[in-house]
């Protein structure tokens, strides 16, 4: 096994470890909470922005930060959610269950977070490597990413490699 190998197991061991620890309800709420902040920012920080920033003169500073002030409080909020779900869950004893599941969970995210670093790694000089080409988990990941081709976006697929 070459060190990208191993590079790709430690980031889903990692993945899973984490989600194991902060579990399944915990890990689906902070996701949850990531796409609403970005949706309430989109809908909601150009009407902050006009309303309650007049102090700051650029208008292109002003509605960055009500961009970032928007998504920040919901990302916040969702983890404040998420804390006391997880505090729930655990007081009624499903906390195994719900770990359970975050480790599933998180060897989803941690195999995605792979074909992404190994779909990028095809684009540079790494792709022509001996390590890359000695890697034995390349091969089934490029398999893979041919697989999920046509549930990709169009804009990310036309940066894969051709099978």
């Amino acid at each position: 096994m070459s060190p990208l190998d191993w590079f790709l197991l430690v980031v889903m061991g990692l993945s899973v470890l984490i989600s194991l620890l902060r579990g399944a309800v915990y890990e689906i709420v902070t996701l949850l909470g990531w796409i609403g902040g970005v949706w309430f920012a989109a809908h909601f920080a150009p009407s902050l922005g006009a309303r309650y920033l007049q102090a700051i003169d650029n208008i292109d500073m002003r509605l960055l930060a009500a961009y970032a002030m928007c998504f920040i409080v919901v990302v916040l909020s969702a983890g404040i959610l998420a804390s006391v779900l997880r505090l729930l869950l655990r007081a009624s004893g499903l906390g195994i269950f719900d770990r359970s599941m975050g480790a599933l969970i998180g060897l989803v995210k941690g195999v995605a977070l792979s074909l992404l670093l190994v779909a990028l790694g095809a684009q540079t000089a790494l792709a022509q490597s001996a390590m890359w080409k000695t890697a034995v988990l390349i091969p089934p990941a490029q398999s893979l990413l041919l697989a999920i081709r046509p549930w990709l976006p169009a804009a990310f697929v036309t940066h894969l490699p051709q099978g």
